[in-house]
């Protein structure tokens, strides 16, 4: 058995085959229908984006991963970059460039946070406050036509198994493998 404390010995097992400590007596699934599920669930995120970058954020110049600062800022009032790089499901460095754009279009400022001047703190401006005050309804909208041919009890189950896959990939045992 392979030690916890390695594991890129346990991908090497995966990758030859072998059943991973952390995984043995867990249900087995047909490596083929696991496939044909990412692939489904990436295609999928891919086609909503796609129409909600197309049917509301092209006019504005703006892409998906901005929105979704701006909108995480929006919520937050004001939010420091590390968690609005955690909101947005993005990596601090990419959160960087997208920012950014941000500034120079006037849409976000940087400050220093208050109590610690190591952190950044970022807040809408007048200008990024109207801009997602009117995309926000329409992008709801558009998300709303995404799901709108499901009944509540299919949208329920849909996020009932995101939330759960994005939980199964928090836990240490996932961070572990990622390492």
């Amino acid at each position: 058995m392979t030690a916890v404390s390695d594991p890129p010995s346990e991908r090497r097992a995966t990758r030859r085959g072998e059943v991973p400590a952390q995984t043995r007596g867990a249900r087995q699934v047909d490596r083929a229908d696991v496939t044909e599920a990412l692939v489904e669930l990436h295609r999928a995120a891919n086609a909503v984006r796609h129409h909600v970058e197309q049917a509301v954020l092209r006019q504005e110049n703006l892409t998906w991963t901005g929105f979704v600062v701006l909108r995480e800022v929006w919520a937050a009032k004001k939010l420091e970059t590390r968690h609005a790089a955690e909101q947005a499901g993005i990596a601090k460095a990419t959160l960087t460039g997208v920012v950014d754009t941000l500034v120079r279009r006037g849409l976000v400022r940087r400050d220093r946070h208050p109590e610690d001047g190591r952190l950044v703190v970022l807040e809408l401006t007048r200008r990024g406050q109207r801009l997602i005050q009117q995309l926000l309804p329409v992008s709801r909208d558009e998300e709303e036509f995404t799901l709108g041919y499901l009944d509540n009890e299919d949208i329920a189950q849909v996020t009932t198994v995101l939330r759960r896959l994005v939980a199964h990939l928090d836990q240490d045992v996932a961070r572990e493998r990622r390492i």
